[in-house]
């Protein structure tokens, strides 16, 4: 490469009756890795304005020369190209190791220095959305939790600490089957399973409170004796290897055709879906799940779900505001996360595009 210097920076330090004297310090514009676990990830920054820090005298620290931009390496070190020269002076073993020297003999092109800051100026600015796209995203779901604990009375209160303008009669116990409407889901046979036809949802199907595509599974349509699904039936994982997984469940957002659910899944249908979907968002449908669940097997029934005791509003009114506004802010996240995942792929196609 020869755009690198090694640093060899000591300090003295003591934290708690340890000594750190051998420690390495990192100061700004520096560049630190452990040559026993080195990939694409593992070099460490530290930019301008941040606190001196201190790293294992396994850690190998180093500085640009005047040649090469910081940011331009940094993200040169995210890159395929990066990755490929690693495997290629790797010496293997238990832990790649790539040794200062190796990484000084990789080779790296570079532009002139003005069009170096402009790439790593441009990238900073992406991961900086990325970050902060993240980070409302976190909010979204801090928000929905909040609103989940505030906007649903416990066993031991007659009504919720938040509530609609307009609304103050007590609430009530009411059994889940007496809500909504189950249907339940197709068994099938290996020699049923086709490259087309009926897609069966399955568990792999919800993630994040969403249905996706994941190892979908078609199924001849001439054996479907089955609920087909419709828009707004909420899917939920009744029977599952992992305990874990039980209980999982989403909403079906919009129309899907030819779609059944798989016999490990329970569909449930209602005139009212976004409150059904909001008391299966809070932490008394996850208590009661496993209130039910086998010392075995895991699973709930059909009765048990149908005998699940949740405390609502008398008024339908009330229930339906709560039901949009939990789907109101349901929908946040979804919108958020498909945002980040198309600055993540800017940015994977710019740091396949922009270097060499």
């Amino acid at each position: 490469m020869g755009f690198i210097k090694q640093t060899e920076q000591f300090g003295d330090y003591s934290v708690a009756s340890t000594d750190l004297s051998n420690y390495f310090v990192i100061s700004e514009y520096t560049f630190a890795y452990n040559p026993s676990r080195i990939n694409v990830g593992s070099i460490a920054y530290k930019s301008q304005g941040k606190q001196n820090s201190i790293v294992s005298p396994l850690y190998i620290s180093f500085k640009t020369t005047e040649k090469l931009e910081d940011t331009y390496l940094w993200y040169w070190f995210k890159t395929q190209n990066f990755e490929k020269q690693r495997e290629v002076f790797s010496e293997g073993g238990v832990r790649d190791t790539l040794s200062f020297n190796q990484l000084s003999e990789m080779q790296i092109y570079i532009p002139q220095l003005l069009e170096q800051q402009n790439i790593g100026i441009l990238l900073t600015n992406i991961q900086k959305f990325i970050t902060l796209q993240e980070r409302k995203l976190e909010l979204y779901k801090q928000l929905k939790k909040y609103l989940l604990q505030k906007m649903f009375a416990n066993e031991q209160e007659k009504t919720p600490q938040i509530r609609f303008k307009g609304f103050d009669e007590d609430w009530k116990s009411e059994k889940l089957g007496n809500l909504v409407k189950f249907y339940s889901g197709l068994t099938y046979s290996p020699s049923d399973v086709m490259n087309s036809g009926t897609l069966v949802l399955r568990s792999s199907n919800i993630k994040n409170s969403d249905i996706v595509d994941a190892d979908n599974v078609y199924v001849n349509s001439n054996i479907i004796n089955s609920e087909k699904v419709k828009n707004k039936d909420i899917i939920v994982v009744v029977r599952n290897g992992s305990k874990n997984l039980i209980g999982k469940h989403a909403q079906v957002k919009h129309s899907i055709k030819n779609t059944v659910i798989g016999a490990f899944m329970t569909g449930i249908r209602s005139e009212n879906p976004y409150f059904i979907s909001s008391i299966l968002d809070t932490q008394k449908f996850h208590i009661e799940i496993n209130k039910n669940l086998g010392a075995t097997i895991n699973q709930i029934t059909l009765s048990e779900l149908k005998n699940m005791e949740f405390t609502i509003p008398n008024a339908n009114l009330e229930r339906k505001e709560i039901g949009m506004l939990i789907n109101n802010i349901s929908n946040l996240p979804i919108t958020q996360k498909s945002k980040i995942d198309k600055a993540q792929q800017l940015k994977q196609y710019l740091l396949q595009n922009l270097f060499c």
